[in-house]
């Protein structure tokens, strides 16, 4: 504290900043009404609306941190789900150079980030196979779109990621029926689009080399 008060004499100041006593607190370990106590005690006093703004920042921060966690989390138990019977891990294994349309089994159903058993028409979900033709977003090409059908619906997928190493997630919606973990799935990639993408893709990779 000492620092900072003779900080704030030299800056002609009588209040200590909120981010500062947020800081006192975060770092340190000084309540805010011990700092309000010492500031008073030499003439300061204290943003406490600041030192508030500051507190629910840091809230905000370690929440969403938390929330990423949760979310890689969900995927990391995705792709366990992959493993063999004899524990071996497994990665989604990759199709799409060869072919635009597999046939594969969902393996993992997830509903609004929750793994489920099954999702009815209009519900957003995302769906794991263990192999798809489906190229996840990667390498700054996006990722590819197209439909998944089983024998009782069909998830139209808009998107398809790659949330963590070695794991390929469609998501998309149900758009007619209902999909269920353990189905058989043909999978098929929009091909014009991905044709479509990849020339783009390639053309900003050729103007770059350009420019440089």
């Amino acid at each position: 504290l000492d620092e900072r008060f003779e900080r704030l004499t030299k800056d002609g100041q009588t209040t200590l900043s909120g981010a500062d006593a947020f800081q006192l607190y975060d770092t340190y370990g000084f309540p805010l009404d011990l700092t309000e106590v010492i500031c008073a005690e030499r003439g300061y006093s204290v943003d406490t609306d600041g030192y508030d703004a500051a507190l629910e920042e840091a809230r905000q921060r370690s929440e969403f941190k938390g929330a990423e966690q949760a979310i890689e989390s969900v995927y990391r138990e995705a792709l366990d789900a992959l493993r063999t019977s004899d524990g071996q891990s497994l990665q989604v294994t990759f199709t799409g150079y060869e072919r635009t349309e597999d046939a594969s089994t969902i393996a993992v159903l997830l509903v609004d980030g929750a793994k489920a058993s099954s999702a009815g028409e209009g519900a957003a979900v995302e769906v794991v196979t263990p192999k798809t033709p489906f190229y996840g977003e990667a390498g700054g090409q996006v990722g590819d779109r197209g439909i998944i059908t089983t024998d009782t619906g069909v998830v139209d997928v808009e998107d398809t990621q790659k949330p963590v190493q070695g794991l390929v997630v469609h998501r998309g919606k149900v758009r007619t029926g209902s999909v269920s973990v353990g189905q058989g799935a043909k999978l098929q990639v929009d091909a014009k689009l991905r044709d479509a993408t990849r020339r783009n893709h390639s053309a900003t990779h050729l103007l770059h080399l350009a420019l440089r």
